[in-house]
């Protein structure tokens, strides 16, 4: 059975177990069920089975798995896109997307947008649930639903040129993935899993399909709550959660707290980590913490499906400076090649290349860009696969993947992949600008602050009028986590013999401006 189908048949086995908890309310598996069929007939009645994807507004509602779900059942890809995404690059992704609809589970005016999409808001869709809902099957037929090469949905990520990339995850792909969660690291029946991430960050994806094929709960943490830390661990206290799965900057921050440990969580038996580099002295706090709980590794890009590997780390593995990302998934390859892109020999540096069922066709409707990062090989094994080159700079151990970070202007910051160049491009657009540069500080590995250095031709402005002016005008076309913390202002931007910018300059003005 494909993963729709199985979301189908728990649905049908245990409608009263509950399926989705947030602030605002709760889905059991039969509410979720219904009123995703429900809502999928009328976007079959409206727009046909097939088409353009359908946009998918909104943060930790509710409504936001009954809206997902409810696009893949009427044979339509979804685009996830959080509430906090500024309505100018909302504008780009509707337009590079050419997306028939948008269901919004939050606040979205048509006013707001400058693209003409027709919006269905959160009244609509209660309404349109309740008019067809009842006398419903609690196990409706789909045979409309997404399947094999499909787009299931489309996650936009971060582009050089200033636009976002749009990622396509077939039903084939996804299926790949949630066959070896459930294999390898599963959940069940009595799990309570956090669902931290938002949608549209494909870090939700491993656990939100999984923890429904399994029949765990998904505990959705809404993003206001990590800003009030004491209603936040108040709400864990009550959660019950048995898996954390999270980027590790958001355990960090947690971890800054005492309160964080095994009296608040008791029943916490797994942490899971995806989406950035994962450091020892962050695993050995939480095994003193949670010495009951075990902290597993995994890597991979959006392209080849949230993750290709994973592994449990020991006492063993934190005795290494850089911690093994895990071993790699079956019916999937990793490779590491050198600039010739000839495969290097064990434990020597290369690039990391992913091949395998879980690897995507592509970027939408960005061919050129689709042929300079995908490519097929031919395996013994797996036959003809398609294979993906991530730009991440790794090495292969006793079978073991181990990450050493970019290989280009591309970077992990809280566990969002960033494109240093889509920074510099918007700071460059802003007025008074006349060169900058996006320089990140990176300590063992992992990306812990962004900084612009900016050059600005008004001499009659202070600094921090002009520091305030940028960061105010980077969060009208840019998501909050894109935002450089630190501003600092040069003379002029320093150049290497060869007329080149000159990044260990910048690296060291930073490292001289936060010592302070």
């Amino acid at each position: 059975m494909n993963t729709l189908q199985q979301i189908q048949e728990r649905c049908g086995n245990y409608p009263d177990s509950i399926a989705y908890i947030t602030q605002g309310g709760a889905l059991t598996y039969g509410e979720l069920w219904r009123q995703s069929t429900a809502l999928s007939a009328w976007l079959i009645d409206k727009l046909g089975s097939s088409g353009p994807p359908i946009i998918v507004y909104g943060h930790m509602q509710v409504e936001l798995p009954v809206c997902l779900l409810a696009c893949a059942l009427a044979g339509r890809a979804y685009i996830p896109i959080d509430e906090s995404t500024p309505y100018e690059r909302i504008d780009k992704i509707i337009d590079s997307s050419c997306a028939a609809l948008m269901i919004s589970a939050a606040e979205a005016k048509q006013e707001n947008f400058k693209s003409r999409i027709p919006i269905i808001d959160v009244a609509s869709i209660g309404q349109i649930i309740h008019d067809s809902v009842d006398g419903m099957s609690p196990v409706s037929p789909v045979p409309a639903s997404v399947k094999g090469a499909d787009n299931f949905y489309i996650i936009y990520t971060s582009g050089s040129t200033g636009d976002p990339k749009g990622v396509q995850i077939s039903a084939d792909n996804l299926d790949s993935f949630v066959g070896w969660m459930n294999t390898s690291l599963p959940f069940t029946e009595q799990d309570v899993v956090l669902n931290q991430a938002p949608f549209s960050f494909d870090l939700s994806v491993m656990n939100f399909y999984p923890a429904l094929v399994g029949g765990a709960a998904l505990w959705a943490l809404n993003s206001q709550l990590t800003e009030q830390p004491e209603e936040m661990f108040s709400e864990l206290q009550d959660s019950g959660l048995t898996c954390w799965v999270s980027t590790p900057s958001f355990a960090e921050v947690c971890l800054m707290n005492r309160i964080f440990d095994d009296k608040l969580l008791p029943s916490l038996r797994t942490f899971l980590f995806c989406g950035e580099q994962l450091s020892a002295g962050t695993v050995k706090k939480l095994m003193q913490r949670f010495p009951n709980a075990k902290v597993i590794n995994t890597y991979g890009p959006t392209e080849a499906t949230v993750a290709m590997t994973s592994v449990v780390i020991t006492q063993e593995h934190l005795a290494a400076s850089l911690l093994p990302a895990g071993k790699c998934k079956p019916k999937s390859r990793i490779l590491i090649v050198d600039s010739d892109g000839k495969e290097t020999d064990e434990g020597e540096q290369g690039e990391i290349i992913i091949a395998g069922h879980g690897v995507s066709k592509g970027y939408l409707g960005q061919d050129e860009l689709t042929e300079k990062s995908f490519f097929s090989i031919e395996d013994e094994e797996l036959g003809v696969v398609r294979a993906y080159r991530t730009g991440d700079i790794g090495y292969i151990k006793d079978g073991l993947l181990y990450c050493c970070g970019r290989a280009d202007s591309q970077i992990k910051y809280n566990g969002y992949r960033i494109e240093l160049e889509e920074i510099q491009f918007h700071v460059e657009q802003i007025e008074g600008v006349k060169g900058a540069a996006v320089v990140p500080l990176v300590r063992n590995g992992k990306c812990v602050l962004l900084s612009a250095m900016v050059v600005t031709e008004r001499k009659d402005e202070e600094e921090e009028q002009i520091m305030r002016r940028i960061k105010r005008r980077l969060a009208e076309t840019l998501p909050s986590y894109m935002i450089p913390h630190k501003i600092i202002i040069l003379d002029r931007l320093p150049l290497t013999q060869n007329g080149k910018l000159d990044a260990k300059r910048l690296r060291e003005r930073l490292v001289e401006e936060i010592s302070r």
